[in-house]
Order: structure tokens, then sequence, then C-alpha cells
């Protein structure tokens, strides 16, 4: 018996829960992979529950948000991993986060773009 015998009884007992989860889920599903309405509004009032948040029906599935209605990241993102493949609400036609940095190389390119002819020669001549 090892010091990390509750950690890992722990760790096992979650990650069987998720599959037992899942095995359950199985058992509603329709033929499209989608759960019966009632059964996931009674998911996201268990969701709020345990997170302590507040859960709202929008036109593009379940939100969870803080009193000051914020997004409750931990919540959202467990719902998203977890329910919201079971959900037959429309999914956002805007798609996932779309990030406006530039890698490394378009910005290198940028700023190359931008170098007078003595410049460019002595930055060639620099690598």
């Amino acid at each position: 018996m090892t010091q990390y015998t509750t950690v890992l009884s722990a760790a096992r007992a979650m990650l069987n829960g998720g599959a037992n989860f899942h095995a359950e889920m199985a058992k509603h599903l329709n033929k499209a992979g989608h759960a019966p309405a009632a059964l996931i509004n009674e998911l996201a009032r268990a969701w709020d529950k345990r997170y302590k948040c507040e859960a709202k029906l929008t036109d593009t599935g379940w939100k969870f948000k803080d009193a000051d209605g914020t997004r409750h990241d931990a919540a959202q993102k467990q719902w998203d991993r977890e329910v919201r493949p079971y959900d037959a609400t429309p999914k956002s036609a805007r798609g996932g986060a779309n990030s406006k940095q530039q890698d490394a190389v378009a910005k290198l390119v940028a700023a190359y773009g931008k170098l007078t002819a003595a410049e460019r020669r002595r930055f060639l001549k620099s690598i």
C-alpha cells in the first residue's frame, strides 16, 4: 500500500465515472446521436448546481454564466466536452474562436517588406 492509495482510488473513480456516464447516455440517444431535451435540461441544472453558476438555454445551446454575467469557463468547457455532443440544439454558425495573432514567420515577412533595399541587403548578409 503506497502513500498515494487514496489519490489513485479517486482517480480511478473519476475515470470510471466518465466511462459510466457515456455508457448511460448511449442508452438514451436517438439515431442522430442526440439525447432527449428533457435529459439535457436536467443535466444543465446539475451543472449549474455543481459549479454554482447560472445555466441559460440560448439559440445555440446551454451557456453557463457567473452571477456577474461573465462566462463560467470551467462549467462551459466541461459541458462542451461531455454533454454538448449529445445536444440537438443547433450550434453557432459563427464557428470557433478565431485568433487575430500572426505567427512569427508572418510577422517577420511583414517587417522584411517594410525595409529599404539597403536594409534588406544588410539583413540578408547577417543571416
